[in-house]
């Protein structure tokens, strides 16, 4: 795994994968006891710039792998004891080179069943060598050449534990897009703003909340839907901020 500042949920997750051989944490410039908690647990820790492509620094910690199996977490993830069982049979008996994991996604303690969240299929063990993670984008998934195969029981993932996470998450993720938009030649127009301020915006929050039954959520979907209409209005705003101040703007 990587982790930035995760001192309060990377204990959790060591824990939950007692079952590994080996422990390989990325540490990206973290300013808590991130790397100090993982040492404590046992895990190899290395120290790594905290760049905005989070893969590059996934695929660092995947290369100092030395096992015939990679498991792949998250700093806010952890294994059930059924994905553990899962898991452990696969490996041994299994036909396949990588697995899928339906991930189940929880905001502010509550799971998100609904809203199109579930299953929220990540690829994350996988033998060592055949899959790694593209470093073009922060939301490219793990690719590579092999059979793949499906485990039933899910993978734990806090996503917003805190409000204050959710706020950054939002900053961190709608910042990258933007840098991402801007520089593959996008910039601010009408017919931009009208998709981004409003249209995708509307018919997203429409869709997940209302067509894919969100409300059923509860109050995690009313968030979940907020903060992704957010997500590309603060993007606009972004490529608005760099288009008249230049010298701001990502080279």
């Amino acid at each position: 795994m990587i982790a930035h500042n995760e001192a309060k949920l990377i204990r959790e997750t060591l824990e939950s994968t007692r079952f590994a051989d080996e422990w390989i944490v990325v540490d990206t410039e973290s300013d808590d006891d991130t790397a100090a908690t993982a040492r404590q647990f046992g895990a190899t820790v290395l120290t790594r710039p905290n760049v905005n492509n989070l893969n590059i620094n996934k695929n660092i910690a995947i290369d100092s792998c030395t096992g015939d199996w990679v498991l792949y977490l998250d700093a806010d993830e952890r294994i059930s004891e059924a994905s553990k069982q899962e898991l452990l049979d696969v490996m041994e008996h299994g036909d396949c080179d990588a697995y899928f994991f339906p991930r189940l996604n929880f905001i502010l303690g509550r799971a998100t069943r609904y809203g199109g969240g579930y299953p929220d299929w990540q690829l994350r063990l996988f033998k060592r060598g055949k899959f790694r993670f593209p470093e073009k984008h922060i939301h490219e998934r793990v690719a590579g050449e092999g059979k793949i195969g499906k485990l039933m029981n899910p993978l734990i993932h806090e996503t917003y534990p805190e409000t204050i996470l959710l706020l950054r998450k939002l900053q961190f993720n709608a910042h990258f897009e933007a840098q991402y938009a801007w520089q593959n030649g996008l910039r601010p127009s009408v017919g931009l703003a009208w998709q981004w301020l409003f249209w995708k915006p509307f018919s997203r929050t429409v869709e997940r909340f209302l067509f894919k039954l969100g409300f059923l959520n509860g109050f995690a979907g009313v968030t979940s839907c907020a903060f992704d209409a957010m997500n590309f209005i603060v993007r606009y705003l972004y490529l608005v901020e760099w288009a008249r101040h230049p010298d701001r703007a990502p080279k």
